[in-house]
């Protein structure tokens, strides 16, 4: 399966080289490709989405706003909001 064309466009910049996406395989142009969080390439069909390490980062984030509000007089259970 071919996913370049074997004529390079005019447009395209100068010792612009053929790269695998990291995530499908797929051939594409380096000027066409994306680098996410992960230091991986990725083609136009991933879009804009969350990588793994983007996601941990916004876990992470959301855990050291979780506040855990407890009742040391009822033994440690924890209170309702």
């Amino acid at each position: 399966m071919r996913t370049v064309g074997t004529k390079i466009p005019a447009s395209m910049p100068y010792n612009d080289i053929v790269i695998m996406c990291d995530y499908c395989g797929a051939h594409q142009y380096r000027s066409k490709m994306r680098k996410d969080a992960a230091g991986l390439w990725a083609c136009s069909r991933h879009g804009d989405g969350r990588d793994a390490v983007t996601l941990a980062e916004e876990a992470a984030a959301a855990a050291a706003d979780y506040e855990i509000n407890y009742d040391p007089e009822e033994g440690g259970h924890f209170m309702k909001p």
